[in-house]
């Protein structure tokens, strides 16, 4: 959230669109979640007012955090809870809304299927659809999960109802032995956008998860980013000088080694470029120019927050 927040990357993946961040909890107290940010600010060397107006949360530790309920027909129904975040997120219209944890805003029973779609819908509509932002909500695996691996727990309506899944776990050191007590994994086990399977090996450090010696895809696709970037702008010269250029083998093929023409420094950069998930079919030339980093997103104030939750020390003071 934190990188969201401020960008400009999260684990070596590149954050695209950057703007404020919303964390809503019902596990942690604004102390444990200071003690936390300070680890992660002091990590990237910032300061807690870098993250003013673009980073809010709300702690329900000692209140009600449930934001769906089944009534008397067994049918997800929103709490008093709801609305007041869901204000919130029509309010500061953030990048990200990070849910913690199911289990303690899932007010039903987390093994029947029409509660836990009924729930996931209503995030889905309230929150992710009217709020244009993205929702991660973080969910704890059941004993037959951490068994099996697959870091479930409940209903597959769990699973089924969302866009992707990732799933953080313990790894045991060189694949045998007792577990290494700092090393966790990230794994992809569900992306509808992308291959599943990806794995982030990750150290406990300081008080914040970094990468693992070792490039995953993600440090690759941050890497191959910047070599786009570089290939369309030395692709801008040729196209300046009138000397149209294309994808296609021949002529007027736009290989590295005749772009580099311009600038021979380029050279070893733009071969460089490492295939991503398995493939080394070359970046198209309007993917590194579609969604910028938007610089320009309109960032407020905590003291601009929702008048619904001003009563209630909505925002953590910062």
């Amino acid at each position: 959230m934190s990188s969201t927040a401020y960008g400009p990357d999260w684990l070596g993946a590149v954050i695209e669109r950057e703007g404020p961040a919303l964390f809503y909890t019902g596990e942690e107290s604004d102390k444990e979640l200071h003690r936390r940010l300070a680890a992660i600010l002091a990590h990237y060397d910032l300061q807690y007012s870098d993250i003013v107006g673009r980073f809010f949360a709300h702690c329900r530790p000692a209140d009600d955090p449930v934001l769906g309920a089944p009534d008397r027909n067994g049918i997800i129904q929103p709490t008093p809870s709801f609305p007041q975040l869901q204000e919130a997120v029509l309010d500061i219209r953030p990048k990200l809304v990070c849910i913690e944890a199911a289990s303690d805003v899932f007010g039903g029973d987390e093994n029947k299927r029409p509660q836990v779609r009924g729930f996931m819908g209503l995030l889905r509509g309230g929150l992710a659809i009217k709020g244009e932002t993205a929702i991660v909500l973080l969910q704890h695996p059941s004993q037959a999960g951490l068994a099996s691996g697959t870091g479930t727990s409940g209903s597959t309506a769990w699973n089924n109802s969302v866009c992707s899944r990732l799933y953080l776990s313990t790894v045991k050191a060189n694949g045998e032995g007792e577990p290494d007590r700092d090393l966790r994994k990230l794994e992809v086990m569900k992306n509808n956008y992308a291959r599943a399977g990806e794995i982030i090996k990750l150290r406990w450090k300081d008080g914040v998860f970094v990468v693992e010696s070792g490039a995953s895809s993600l440090d690759r696709l941050a890497h191959n980013n910047k070599i786009d970037d570089l290939f369309l702008r030395l692709l801008d010269r040729f196209t300046r000088q009138e000397q149209q250029l294309g994808p296609n083998k021949g002529p007027t093929y736009a290989r590295p080694s005749l772009l580099a023409t311009t600038m021979p420094t380029a050279s070893p950069a733009l071969n460089s470029r490492r295939p991503c998930n398995g493939s080394s079919t070359p970046a198209k030339s309007t993917s590194s120019r579609r969604d910028r980093p938007l610089n320009g997103v309109r960032l407020l104030r905590s003291d601009r927050a929702s008048s619904a939750w001003s009563n209630r020390r909505p925002y953590m003071a910062l």
